[in-house]
């Protein structure tokens, strides 16, 4: 059971967990170290709200406070939005698309694409959901460039292709008639 009531830089509350989730106690207090505010359930810190606006989830410290949210443990949204630019600088003339020979050179030497962080990067260092976003994006658009160009090649390809068949057709014509003209000699 906690108390109720003011303690110097300590306000403590008691009563029904107020989302509901356990039916238990909650707790809520200023810290005496006066470094923020921390919600408990028993003797278990859920949450710490610290005076520098950092919240932290299911942990009592934070090894790089340059995270607003810290977070020990899976999180769930419906809907997360995250600031990012777009790639559309990827459609604009002055882009220079890599050539589809030196992507694969450095595919082959380095394991992952350019401009994409290798999976043992990742693992380290985590990613940063905007900018890879944004990169995978640009990935995307290269790839419809890439596409694009290939399914001209190949159109054209088959403008030559007929043109030669036509070209075949006629000569198999002019075969057919030398070889009637020479029979009847």
């Amino acid at each position: 059971m906690y108390s109720t009531g003011w303690t110097s830089n300590t306000y403590i509350q008691s009563g029904v967990d107020p989302i509901g989730s356990t039916g238990g106690d909650y707790l809520s207090f200023l810290n005496p170290s006066g470094k923020g505010f921390a919600f408990s359930e028993g003797s278990t810190n859920v949450m710490l709200i610290g005076t520098n606006g950092n919240v932290l989830i299911g942990k009592t410290s934070q090894t790089n406070t340059a995270y607003k949210l810290d977070i020990y443990g899976k999180a769930r949204a419906n809907e997360i939005v995250v600031n990012t630019s777009g790639a559309d600088f990827v459609f604009d003339k002055k882009y220079a698309l890599p050539k589809l020979s030196d992507v694969k050179a450095y595919i082959d030497k380095n394991q992952h694409l350019p401009e994409i962080p290798s999976a043992k990067e990742m693992q380290a260092n985590g990613l940063e959901l905007g900018k890879m976003n944004k990169r995978l994006l640009q990935k995307v658009e290269e790839l419809t460039l890439y596409l694009i160009d290939k399914d001209k090649q190949l159109s054209d390809q088959q403008k030559v292709n007929q043109s030669q068949q036509k070209q075949i057709d006629q000569l198999k014509q002019q075969l057919t008639q030398i070889t009637k003209t020479l029979n009847k000699k």
